[in-house]
């Protein structure tokens, strides 16, 4: 179970960092 959430919050963390830069660029065009 704790692995399971370890792995969840993993990639979920990943997901963000990939999200994260078009959010910058985003708010920097408008």
């Amino acid at each position: 179970r704790i692995l399971n959430i370890c792995y969840y919050s993993k990639s979920i963390s990943r997901r963000y960092l990939k999200i994260l830069p078009v959010i910058k660029i985003s708010v920097l065009f408008t």
